[in-house]
């Protein structure tokens, strides 16, 4: 049930077979041999490669979902250029990227290019949704419109003699010609259009074992899911490619990964997306950033709302999710334009991310660092709950020498605090967080 499999895995043979390579490691401190797994891992097959900066923008499955629109599109565009761009919302190379997800092949191939077009002329990058092996129709006999000569029935990969659903599409066999002409049709059509980043989504899909494979070659799902992404790369490597809903590994093919799945508003979603953070920060060294999925704002309390931006800032990508149009609420629109626009939290979301400070068995980990070139400490507190607390801060537990001379600021509200000696006592109200920056003081 764990690896979504309906039967085992597939067995190799042959003069040579190789297996995964093991890592045996004894370390003082687990998130050092996680980290060291994860270097091994990336000397194995590097990360795929990315010479600009973290992506910061907005997706459109957060609310429009279905509602998305070549108009609504254009108008959040606007949104970010007019308003969130010049305060601060853009990543370190002054761009954002505005993704367009499931829905948007309700508009026409020249509505796809004017949208690309308008976003371009705002120092924008245009973004767009694709799942490469999955029907959603679920009916075998319907014809595929890339390639008529088949059917879906041809094409999908099954298991114990029926087709495999999971999450509600049937999966397609990855090394079968049709995925291939529907790669190349797809890319082709994106590149006209000038898209220049692609969620591919439900990736699962395609490392799912089966009874067989079209490539006689292929004996099981990872070598399946290999071909197929190398067939992914070979059409869309020049690309922004971001993998939602993926295994870890292998993890050469794109720029990054969503580290969880979709994430709203509320403190269980940061909650649930800072698990996948507390045993996964590490993926970020074989891929080149995680994505904490899109921050939305709407109905939930302030407290949330800063949460919930925080765990996208100490994660990885910085994408929004609201419905910035001209129809949107006016709440959200303050909201947006009080939690996505302060300069020294935006500062930090450069990519790399933040490490748990301890380890919680099957829940989140609350706590989380990061430690600076120049040896500042970042620190993060979240309070998952429903009452206030009070935490006592172990300094050198985070990695600051003791005893300790220096400020302590607070990046959401701008407060300076002199701290000395061991420790520090944090109040974090419920359901909010402490996000702080400790600076010594020069000797």
């Amino acid at each position: 049930k764990t690896t979504r499999d309906s039967k085992a895995h597939g067995t190799v043979s042959g003069q040579e077979v190789k297996s995964p390579k093991i890592l045996v490691g004894n370390f003082d401190d687990w998130r050092d041999g996680m980290e060291a797994y994860a270097d091994a891992n990336a000397t194995v097959a590097a990360p795929m490669a990315w010479d600009k900066a973290m992506p910061f923008g907005w997706n459109s499955w957060g609310t429009l979902q279905w509602k998305l629109n070549f108009k609504n599109a254009c108008e959040v565009s606007d949104y970010y250029a007019n308003t969130l761009q010049p305060n601060n919302f853009q990543n370190a190379d002054s761009v954002v990227y505005i993704g367009l997800d499931s829905g948007w092949n309700a508009m026409s191939e020249d509505q796809l290019k004017k949208f690309v077009e308008h976003c371009e002329a705002q120092s924008q990058v245009a973004g767009i949704y694709w799942t490469p092996f999955t029907d959603w129709s679920r009916n075998p006999e319907r014809t595929i419109d890339a390639v008529p000569e088949y059917k879906n029935k041809d094409v999908y990969l099954y298991a114990n003699g029926k087709p495999q659903e999971l999450d509600g599409a049937y999966a397609y066999d990855p090394t079968h010609p049709a995925i291939e002409e529907m790669m190349k049709q797809t890319s082709e059509l994106f590149r006209r259009c000038g898209f220049k980043y692609v969620k591919m989504d439900f990736m699962s899909h395609g490392i799912m074992e089966g009874d067989k494979w079209y490539n006689p070659e292929i004996h099981t799902g990872v070598e399946a899911y290999n071909y197929g992404m190398q067939l992914l790369d070979k059409y869309f490597g020049d690309m922004y490619l971001n993998l939602s809903i993926s295994p870890i590994f292998p993890s050469q093919y794109a720029q990054s990964r969503r580290i969880a799945c979709d994430a709203w508003n509320k403190i269980k979603d940061t909650e649930y997306t800072m698990n996948a953070l507390s045993y996964g920060w590490w993926i970020d060294r074989v891929y080149q950033y995680n994505d904490a999925d899109h921050i939305v704002l709407r109905d939930a309390e302030e407290s949330e709302n800063r949460a919930r931006v925080t765990s996208s800032v100490i994660t990885g990508l910085y994408i929004v999710g609201d419905d910035f149009s001209k129809t949107a609420n006016p709440e959200v629109l303050r909201r947006a334009e009080k939690f996505l626009t302060n300069a020294d939290v935006n500062a930090v979301a450069d990519g790399r991310s933040f490490r748990p400070v301890e380890g919680n068995g099957e829940r989140s980990e609350s706590q989380f660092t990061r430690t600076e070139a120049d040896g500042s400490v970042y620190y993060v507190a979240f309070n998952y709950t429903e009452r206030d607390t009070t935490i006592r801060l172990s300094l050198d537990r985070i990695g600051i020498a003791v005893p300790y001379s220096g400020t302590m600021k607070d990046l959401w509200s701008g407060e300076t605090t002199e701290v000395a000696g061991d420790a520090q006592e944090l109040a974090i109200p419920a359901k909010d967080v402490r996000f702080v920056k400790f600076i010594a003081n020069s000797k």
